[in-house]
C-alpha cells in the first residue's frame, strides 16, 4: 500500500494576538498578590503595551546607522547598536597580541561546578581557547586537571572567568 504525500501548507496563520489574549498574557505576570493594589496601574501598562504591539513598535528607539553602513541613514535599534559596539569592542581586545593571554573556562555540571570538581564523572566539560584564529576543544576534566590549570593561570596573572 502506497502512503499518500500530504498536502503541502499554504500561507501562515497570523501571528497577532487578539487583545483579550494579550492582556491575558501581559496580566499573567503579576499574579503575586502584592500587585492586587496596582491593578489599576497594571491595567494603564497594559493598555500601552498592547498600543506598541498592534502599531508594531518592536524598536522604538532608533538613531541613523552612521558611516560605516551601506546606508548611512537608515534608523537602527539603539539596543542592537549598543549591543554591536560590545561586540566589536570585545573582538579589539580579544585580538591584541600584547594582552596578557586568556582561557574562557565553560564548565557545565548537572549539580554545579563544585560538585562538578569534587565528583570528576558527573557531566563537565572545559572549552579551552588560546588565540585568535586558534583551535578550541572541549574535553573531560578532573578535578586534578582543572586544579592544576587555574594555579597555571593564577602564577601567570592570567584572568581566569567562568561562563
Amino acid at each position: 500500500m502506497r502512503r499518500r504525500d500530504p498536502d503541502p501548507r499554504k500561507e501562515m496563520p497570523d501571528p497577532k494576538l487578539a487583545e483579550h489574549e494579550f492582556k491575558a498574557r501581559f496580566h499573567a505576570q503579576f499574579t503575586d498578590p502584592a500587585f492586587d493594589r496596582l491593578s489599576s496601574e497594571l491595567d494603564r501598562l497594559a493598555e500601552a503595551a498592547w498600543d506598541g504591539y498592534i502599531n508594531g513598535r518592536k524598536s522604538p528607539r532608533t538613531r541613523k546607522a552612521g558611516p560605516g553602513f551601506a546606508d548611512p541613514d537608515y534608523e537602527l535599534s539603539t539596543d542592537w547598536l549598543a549591543a554591536r559596539a560590545a561586540v566589536i569592542a570585545a573582538q579589539e581586545t580579544y585580538e591584541k597580541a600584547n594582552s596578557p593571554a586568556r582561557f574562557l573556562l565553560s564548565l557545565w555540571g548537572r549539580i554545579g561546578l563544585l560538585p562538578a570538581l569534587q565528583y570528576p564523572t558527573s557531566a563537565a566539560s572545559v572549552t579551552l581557547s588560546s588565540s585568535p584564529g586558534g583551535t578550541a576543544r572541549a574535553i573531560q576534566p578532573t578535578a586534578h586537571y582543572v586544579d592544576c590549570l587555574i594555579r597555571w593561570c593564577t602564577c601567570r596573572r592570567v584572568r581566569v572567568a567562568s561562563a
